[in-house]
């Protein structure tokens, strides 16, 4: 006489995305599809987790043979700090894995359009500028933008911007007379 246990087995596949990037403190979403390959009906936790923290869970019940796409949407990852992380799903008898790549928060400030770009000036002519500054990054900030020729600085404004802001800055006018 043969006695066979009765087992739920989950297995997990189908995870996506499998390369993901988010900035610090932004939410993420994951799915996997998750499978019972045992014999008898069950219920696991299936976890999302990045660098062994677990993100988010979700019990799930199969009956034998029966699979189920897993989702995990806006996912908070305050818990974690920038780097890259192996995450995935992950159940009592298997897992899928990928790379997740949280990014630092930072403003990075662009400087474009200056005007004017050249020309021949008098010494004593006056004249003004302007440029417009962008934030390409992916945090608020604030910078000291400043115009100066040589060692000599003639106006300075403190912006701030907001990730994709842009502002048109002037200086001026400057008398040529000190300039040189």
């Amino acid at each position: 006489l043969t006695v066979e246990a009765s087992l739920a087995t989950f297995t997990v596949d189908r995870f996506s995305p499998s390369e993901q990037t988010v900035v610090e403190g932004n939410a993420i979403n994951a799915a996997a599809t998750v499978t019972n390959d045992g014999n008898a009906k069950g219920t696991q936790a299936v976890t999302l987790e990045a660098g062994g923290t677990t993100l988010a869970s979700s019990d799930v019940a199969l009956a034998a043979g029966d699979e189920r796409t897993v989702s995990f949407s806006d996912v908070n990852t305050d818990a974690l700090a920038p780097g890259r992380y192996t995450y995935g799903v992950y159940t009592n008898n298997g897992s899928q894995t990928g790379t997740l790549t949280v990014e630092s928060r930072r403003a990075t400030f662009i400087i474009s359009g200056l005007n004017p770009t050249g020309g021949t000036l008098t010494v004593g002519d006056e004249f003004s500028t302007s440029a417009t500054v962008s934030n390409n990054g992916n945090a608020e900030g604030t910078q000291t933008i400043s115009f100066q020729v040589g060692d000599t600085q003639y106006g300075s404004e403190s912006v701030t911007l907001t990730p994709d802001e842009e502002q048109t800055l002037s200086f001026g006018p400057v008398d040529t007379t000190d300039v040189g």
